[in-house]
């Protein structure tokens, strides 16, 4: 939708204001604006998922060293020597978010079989890529209720240029986040997130 929402954006911003150009608008940010926040949603429930069957991978995506009750979250940052550098700490926010508890423990990289850790780069990839994923899809709900207030509240389309400008990027970012998840997926298919599998 965001993608679709893209195209005639750039033609809004060039001077089409054509009335079909107008409604081929509305209609692809109208698909994207609800689609948007539901994926918020879905998100949070995979999350929980992948914390309760795949330990080890939410680990990677947090970059988590150790099993610790109370959890912390770490914004941005590098997976180095075992911790994160450079991140923004929120104490207790990773069990919070994956078990609705600030004080369920979380299972942490050391729980990895002996020689079945990943590299640094390994981690960082996935992790990493968990974080454009999760930064662009909040982005993409927000511009979706910037959308949506407008059209409930004046009946109408914003009609600043830093709207159409968001629209405009909120097309390719919505293929990074795509090609994150898949990164995520992929790469987090590797032996040492299956775990009590006998092969």
């Amino acid at each position: 939708g965001f993608l679709v929402a893209a195209v005639y954006a750039a033609g809004w911003l060039r001077g089409n204001r054509e009335r079909r150009h107008r409604i081929a608008l509305i209609v692809a940010l109208s698909f994207a604006s609800l689609a948007a926040p539901v994926q918020l949603l879905v998100g949070d429930f995979a999350a929980r998922t992948v914390a309760e069957h795949q330990p080890l991978k939410l680990a990677i995506l947090e970059g988590l060293p150790e099993t610790e009750s109370g959890a912390p979250l770490h914004i941005f940052g590098i997976y180095e020597d075992g911790e994160v550098k450079g991140g923004i700490k929120f104490p207790k926010m990773l069990s919070l978010l994956a078990y609705h508890d600030p004080n369920a423990t979380v299972e942490g990289l050391d729980a990895a079989p002996p020689n079945g850790l990943p590299t640094n780069t390994g981690i960082n990839i996935v992790r990493l890529s968990f974080q454009a994923m999760v930064f662009i899809g909040s982005g993409l709900a927000a511009l979706a209720v910037w959308f949506l207030w407008f059209a409930w509240r004046r009946k109408r389309l914003p009609r600043t240029r830093w709207f159409m400008r968001a629209v405009v990027m909120a097309g390719p970012l919505a293929v990074v986040a795509l090609i994150s998840g898949r990164v995520i997926t992929e790469v987090g298919h590797q032996h040492w997130i299956v775990n009590e599998v006998k092969g």
